[in-house]
């Protein structure tokens, strides 16, 4: 499925693809599991999966073994009590080997100051 959310669990009970109830039954949006994830980077000869599109509170979020990073780079997206999130880039450096590292980058939510009080002078 191209447009599918991973599961948020590495379990046995998240293996496949199956329904996801977070989206609503019409979205047509379904959920993979790490055997997923696995099964596609062997096939394709890569390591890592990095997806974005999907709302995660602390900018970024890896699974499925450390094969998938679902990176989301628009802090404060959501700007409801106890919604604000950060966001997240990630830096890809090669190490001393030539292998390539990543390096997720939280970019911490921008408190937003209160409007000014009205002043009792004016």
């Amino acid at each position: 499925a191209l447009w599918s959310d991973p599961s948020d669990s590495d379990s046995i009970m998240a293996l496949g693809v199956h329904t996801n109830d977070e989206r609503g039954e019409g979205a047509g949006i379904h959920r993979f599991g790490p055997d997923v994830t696995t099964a596609f980077c062997r096939r394709e000869g890569i390591n890592l999966v990095i997806r974005s599109h999907q709302y995660v509170r602390q900018g970024y979020k890896v699974m499925h073994g450390g094969h998938l990073i679902t990176l989301f780079s628009a802090r404060n997206y959501l700007t409801e009590e106890d919604t604000e999130n950060d966001g997240a880039m990630l830096l890809l450096t090669p190490d001393l080997n030539g292998h390539l590292r990543v390096h997720p980058k939280r970019l911490s939510m921008m408190i937003q100051p209160e409007p000014p009080k009205e002043s009792l002078w004016t």
